[in-house]
């Protein structure tokens, strides 16, 4: 394997290019990421039951969910977390190795055999199972130099015009906001009311269900089979309320003289949140706090580009006057610093290999200083960057058939006089024929030194193995063994 590269220079000029440009092709396809993928993988099941305290739901949903979950292939152990804002969350994380996909697939199957046992408040809300990504990718904070606009209105900006953009993204595996600030009729209830009305909670949880909702009512004088009618009406409802006037008029209860009893009777409403339990500030001011986690397998830099990309062009396009956004979190910024140590370390390694190989690698059979011999040391180091040096312009050519210039002539009567048959110098060869005679041939019409022949071996023998050829004439040197030739192949011939 080793000869057939040496002795064909072609294919090893090919072999090394198509390495090359296969390996510069590779680099804008690779995964790149702040830490490596080394943690398990983990499937998270939430449940949300609006009002409940954290014994409840644990009873309720909690249990049921774990004794379903409990034993799903794959599984290393689960735990479950409850509050008392009503929301329960199971983590089941899996070995190492699992396809997060299968895991999450196997975790909703479990789920949906005991969907029936939960509570209708936590069916209604949802059952939601999602996969747990841990490669954290940035943070984008949507804030405004308008005192008007508040937190709640740039969460809901952020929600309809923002969020569902960057979703669409290739290599964003997770985006949400921070908080649950989604607009929400709020009514609160007055307890000395509900008590001088003898009306309770479900009372009026009741009576909004039955009048806010989203209904059918069907069509007017459809034509059958039975008779035609002139015209058909399709009835419209009005639909679920959105103003705070509108709750406030739903009727809670009537008494038999006629009175009705409202919900604004018994309560206040206005126009709030969902939730008040996360506050996002950017510099003092309310802000969107929107966090952005990698999809496995995608490179990070390229992900936050687009990113970047697409925020500058929804400011363009979407943004209020007065609207900014800022980048509290961004990951590209110490993966491009650790890009750039390791290219400055690569070319710092380069240059010092270099270096030891033209200070090593000097003629000995030099007269005066040592100076390094540029020859034996510019293929080397044009192997580090797995390119041969000048691997597409071909050198002189120079025809010479073996023995030629040893039939005849006082020249090779001389040499075969000299260095006779089994002497060191021509090798045991007894017709005389010396393997040196190329080289002063080469050098005596100004055809360069003989390239350097380099014994392909292990690589600590490297410098050992290259002979140190200046063309003079006289007998090279090797490096350790001066009277022996390790070389068993010839290394790639050099131009001229």
């Amino acid at each position: 394997m080793q000869s057939t590269f040496t002795k064909r220079p072609v294919t090893s000029v090919v072999v090394a290019i198509v390495i090359t440009l296969l390996g510069l092709l590779s680099l804008r396809s690779l995964p790149m990421a702040l830490f490596p993928s080394v943690a398990p993988p983990e499937v998270n099941v939430t449940v949300e039951y609006t009002g409940a305290n954290a014994e409840v739901v644990t009873k309720a949903a909690i249990v049921p969910l774990e004794r379903a979950i409990n034993g799903v292939p794959g599984m290393k152990y689960m735990s479950s977390d409850t509050g008392n804002d009503g929301v329960g969350v199971v983590q089941v994380l899996f070995e190492t190795g699992t396809d997060p996909d299968v895991a999450a697939v196997n975790v909703q199957n479990r789920v949906n055999s005991v969907i029936g046992e939960l509570p209708a408040e936590v069916i209604r809300n949802g059952v939601k199972i999602a996969k747990e990504e841990n490669a954290m990718l940035m943070y984008l904070s949507i804030f405004s130099t308008d005192d008007r606009l508040d937190e709640k209105f740039l969460y809901n900006f952020a929600d309809i015009n923002v969020l569902a953009e960057l979703k669409r993204i290739p290599g964003v595996g997770y985006a949400d906001i921070l908080g649950a600030k989604e607009y929400a009729m709020r009514i609160w209830l007055k307890p000395e009311k509900l008590v001088a009305y003898h009306v309770t909670p479900e009372d009026v949880l009741e009576a909004l269900q039955k009048s806010n909702l989203e209904a059918a009512p069907g069509k007017l004088g459809e034509n059958s089979d039975k008779g035609n009618t002139a015209l058909q009406y399709t009835v419209k409802y009005t639909g679920k309320f959105t103003t705070p006037e509108q709750y406030g008029n739903i009727p809670v209860r009537s008494s038999a003289n006629g009175d009705i009893l409202r919900v604004r009777d018994v309560a206040d409403v206005e126009l709030g949140t969902t939730y008040f339990d996360v506050e996002a500030k950017f510099n003092g001011r309310p802000a969107a706090s929107i966090m952005l986690k990698q999809l496995p397998g995608s490179n990070a830099s390229q992900v936050i580009a687009a990113v970047k990309k697409r925020m500058a062009e929804l400011k363009a396009d979407a943004f209020l006057p007065g609207m900014d956004y800022a980048f509290s979190f961004d990951v590209s910024r110490f993966l491009d610093a650790a890009v750039r140590e390791v290219v400055k370390t690569l070319l710092e390694a380069f240059l010092l290999v270099v270096l030891v190989v033209f200070l090593f690698l000097q003629d000995p059979g030099a007269r005066g200083p040592r100076v390094p011999h540029w020859n034996a040391g510019s293929p080397l180091c044009a192997g580090i960057l797995a390119q041969p040096r000048h691997p597409l312009r071909p050198g002189p050519r120079h025809r010479h058939r073996r023995g030629r210039r040893h039939r005849g002539g006082r020249g090779s009567a001389r040499e075969a006089r000299a260095h006779g048959a089994g002497s060191p110098r021509s090798h045991g060869r007894s017709d005389g024929r010396n393997r040196w005679s190329h080289r002063r041939h080469h050098a005596r019409h100004g055809l360069g030194v003989h390239p350097a022949r380099v014994h392909v071996g292990a690589v600590g023998h490297l410098l050992q193995a290259v002979r140190l050829d200046d063309g003079s004439g006289h007998r090279p040197v090797w490096r350790g063994r001066p009277d022996a030739d390790p070389c068993a192949v010839r290394h790639l011939p050099e131009a001229a």
